[in-house]
């Protein structure tokens, strides 16, 4: 190293030595002035808390002091409240005990006075018996027994009386009351017919669908119509597939089996007999839900087997007379209900014998040999949840025996009424035109008619007569007459009015 870099390294040096000691000259100067302030105000920042807390400490001490004495005074007088309120209580109290004593002392009084009544009258009977036996020269206890039988014959008598007024009154009275019952209760009951229809229709989107389920040469509907037995129609509708039987049953199989084979693209045999397998096991499957969901429309009070709610559930596919019974035995088993709620019977249990009286026709088909009112009865006795009068009432609605309780004779009439509700059964054409050309023959059988008409149904026979050859006295007897000659050549429910019309015309001209 050269002696100009020692001079260099050495100056340096001693240059920072002196502004290092200038620096810490002045860090020194700089710190202590700064301490001495901010100790400073420090000292009158703690001096300013220490006053402003004892302030809050003394507001603080006076809102307590203040609080402590509105509590006191509050608690003093909640105390006299309480006082007062429990002297006055016990000064009622008091009142009321005096009260009482002097009502019990009231009460002995009014027992002795009684009771020396109850004596004295007593005593007043026993000397009136006396002086009435002495005075009759009988003893007490045969007038006794003379006074009781004259008691119980005027009672007889009476009685019997009243009995026979009741007894003529009801048989002068009775068709008017029971059409006023039954007036009554087909007012509260509205509900369509039952009648079922005997075809069912399946919609399709396109008029292809169709040829789809015919298939080649009808062989697809050929093997349908002869699996099932049912007749299948095609070309009466547009978009439309038409199923015609009277059996309900194989009608609503034909008709899930058909929804089925429509959405198909192609249809042979296998698919046809898959699909009939298929629609058998989902309608008896549906059977319960069916009979259960009739079971609670009629809320009955109790509960019955699986077993029967399935058979409950076949009532749906059996008709009588295009009336379908389930549907019946809800219109007989309401207005059985309400009936019996007319004349002071039990509306359930009636209710249930009226719902199970065709039960027997959901197997008459599969049992040879048996009505279904016979099977109802069977059916009702093997599952043990009805009683003997219920069975009775349900069984013998077409008198295989001979209803003996009200129940039964309510089951019969609500059972006709539903029968005879206009609409609700069937009849065929045919028939229809024959018993109204039977009736105005009938009529016109008789001297002295011109002209017949059967009218709403048949329920009204119109007859015109000519009035040379009939007089007004002659009336009555030809309509008795044509009455006679219907009731003993035809059936037909319900009545036929027979209506003789006379009427004479007298016509002159002024000239």
């Amino acid at each position: 190293m050269t002696l100009i870099d020692i001079l260099i390294v050495a100056g340096a040096l001693i240059l920072g030595a002196i502004v290092s000691q200038a620096v810490f000259s002045r860090i020194k100067f700089v710190d202590f002035d700064k301490s001495k302030k901010k100790a400073e105000e420090m000292l009158k920042n703690s001096k300013e808390e220490a006053a402003k807390v004892r302030l809050e400490a003394r507001e603080k001490t006076e809102n307590v002091k203040q609080n402590t004495e509105d509590t006191i005074n509050q608690m003093k007088t909640l105390i006299h409240t309480i006082e007062q309120n429990v002297k006055f209580k016990e000064e009622a109290l008091d009142r009321r005990e005096r009260k009482n004593d002097h009502l019990r002392g009231v009460a002995l009084d009014l027992e002795s006075q009684i009771k020396a009544s109850e004596d004295k009258h007593i005593q007043l009977e026993e000397m009136v018996r006396q002086k009435l036996a002495t005075r009759c020269g009988e003893r007490i206890e045969n007038l006794k027994q003379a006074l009781i039988k004259n008691f119980e014959a005027n009672i007889t008598n009476d009685s019997a009386e009243k009995i026979s007024k009741q007894v003529e009154y009801a048989r002068e009275n009775a068709e008017k009351i029971a059409k006023e019952i039954l007036k009554s209760s087909m007012q509260k009951f509205a509900d369509e017919t039952s009648v079922e229809k005997k075809e069912a229709k399946v919609k399709v989107r396109r008029e292809e669908q169709k040829a789809v389920i015919v298939g080649r040469n009808a062989e697809n509907i050929k093997l349908i119509e002869e699996l099932l037995s049912i007749d299948v129609i095609f070309n009466d509708e547009p978009n439309t597939i038409t199923i015609a039987t009277f059996d309900l049953l194989r009608k609503n199989v034909a008709r899930v089996v058909i929804e089925k084979l429509v959405k198909r693209r192609r249809v042979n045999e296998k698919d046809i007999r898959d699909a009939i397998a298929a629609a058998k096991k989902e309608i008896e499957q549906d059977l319960f839900a069916v009979g259960e969901k009739a079971i609670k429309k009629m809320k009955f009070k109790r509960k019955f087997p699986k077993e029967l709610i399935k058979i409950i559930g076949r009532l749906k596919y059996r008709t009588s007379y295009g009336q379908n019974i389930l549907l019946h035995s809800f219109e007989v088993a309401s207005m059985a209900e309400l009936l019996a709620g007319e004349l002071g019977l039990d509306p359930q249990s009636t209710k249930v014998a009226a719902f199970f009286h065709d039960i027997g026709k959901a197997i008459d088909q599969h049992v040879e040999g048996s009505s279904h009112d016979v099977l109802s009865r069977e059916i009702m006795t093997k599952y043990g949840c009805f009683t003997d009068e219920e069975i009775h009432a349900a069984w013998t609605h077409h008198e295989a025996e001979t209803p003996n309780t009200p129940m039964a004779r309510l089951v019969m009439a609500s059972d006709a009424i539903s029968a005879g509700r206009p609409g609700a059964r069937q009849e065929s054409l045919d028939k229809y035109i024959e018993r109204l050309k039977a009736l105005e023959e009938i009529a016109h059988s008789f001297a002295g008619v011109s002209k017949t008409f059967a009218i709403s149904a048949g329920r009204e026979l119109r007859v015109m007569v000519t009035p040379e050859e009939i007089q007004d006295a002659d009336m009555e007897d030809m309509a008795k007459g044509i009455v006679d000659q219907i009731e003993e050549n035809l059936s037909y429910p319900g009545k036929i009015k027979v209506n003789i019309i006379r009427r004479t015309r007298a016509v002159d001209y002024a000239k």
